[in-house]
């Protein structure tokens, strides 16, 4: 048998390799097509026709809903906390509709949203929610089970007045997307930690105030849309939290075993289990020592940003969108005001 293996000789042909070599690109690829390469082709064809397909009926689905926009004007001498507002969030949450995977590639849907919107013309600042008209019943029930004082009034797209082509001779224009600089585990800065003891008594900073203040100091031919669309989001993004915590607190991560990687550790478990029996458990105690956990461990920076991911997965949370445009007439057009001042209002947040 080993002669015969060491007389045996294979033939392989790599005479194609110095012709693609020799020939032009129309040669070559003539040549990587009829010896398989279509298939590729067809692949990659059949793949971008399901892509254009399911955005087809994305588009067809989007246009049938229709959208409604709400005034929101809330009393002066309203007396709720900021924690009214967070409950408001629960109850929209409520619009969280998961869809199949055929509702999602063949009829084209999705999960639709709100758009909550502060808006500044001319130094007139508003309140608008943009809600899809089936929701425009949980959104007015939401607001006014917080505040029943509310005034909630139906106006007309704002967006529509400015109908203005950039670039522009007569107007100037600014505007961007606002995205976390951090994992989407880490929260912003919420109500809570504007709060500070005077005089033994809690007092409460409004960190809106600043924003708001830059928005009345626009004036006439200038307008400021700042709109932050949600969407009720699934808890996925919860799991990649909890294994950041895990990770910074120094925890090993839980592995499910398959039963391949059950049949191939049975070695490593029998050599275990004899070190257990005559050199004492020697194994066991090792692995102890090592996964005890002590928070002393963690530096202050650790031990805060394990307080604050752990108090955002326990929220209800949507998937956010944030966008900010500041235009106006050129003889008025104030950048170091109205956009300087904004982000520097919104870094309070981070």
């Amino acid at each position: 048998m080993i002669d015969y293996l060491a007389n045996l000789e294979i033939a392989i042909d790599l005479s194609w390799v110095d012709m693609l070599a020799e020939g032009n690109n129309y040669d070559s690829m003539w040549f990587f097509f009829i010896k398989g390469g279509w298939l590729l082709f067809v692949i990659v064809f059949l793949y971008g026709a399901w892509l254009l397909f399911v955005f087809t009926q994305q588009q067809k689905y989007g246009a049938k809903q229709t959208f409604v926009f709400l005034a929101i004007d809330v009393p002066k001498n309203n007396l709720q906390t900021p924690r009214a507002m967070e409950n408001v969030f629960s109850i929209l949450a409520g619009a969280h509709s998961p869809l199949e995977w055929g509702e999602k590639k063949f009829e084209g849907k999705y999960q639709l949203g709100f758009s909550f919107e502060i808006v500044s013309i001319d130094g007139f600042v508003q309140f608008v929610i943009m809600t899809p008209t089936g929701f425009r019943n949980l959104v007015e029930a939401a607001l006014y089970s917080q505040y029943p004082d509310v005034e909630i009034t139906e106006v007309e797209d704002y967006t529509k007045d400015a109908n203005v082509t950039f670039p522009s001779e007569e107007y100037n224009l600014w505007g961007a997307d606002l995205v976390p600089v951090n994992k989407t585990y880490y929260p912003i800065r919420s109500y809570t930690e504007f709060q500070e003891e005077f005089d033994k008594e809690m007092t409460f900073k409004d960190p809106m105030a600043g924003f708001l203040e830059i928005m009345n100091k626009i004036g006439p031919g200038e307008q400021i849309w700042f709109q932050i669309i949600v969407l009720p989001a699934d808890n996925d993004w919860m799991h990649e939290g909890k294994k950041a915590v895990g990770k910074i607190m120094g925890i090993p991560e839980k592995v499910t075993e398959t039963m391949l990687d059950k049949v191939l550790n049975v070695p490593l478990k029998t050599l275990q289990l004899a070190s257990e029996q005559i050199l004492g458990s020697p194994l066991n105690e090792e692995k102890s020592a090592k996964d005890k956990f002590d928070i002393n461990r963690l530096t202050p920076i650790q031990k805060n940003e394990v307080e604050a991911i752990t108090r955002k997965i326990d929220k209800i949370c949507f998937n956010c969108k944030v966008r900010y445009v500041y235009f106006g007439k050129k003889e008025v057009f104030k950048k170091g005001l109205a956009v300087s001042g904004i982000m520097g209002a919104i870094k309070q947040f981070t």
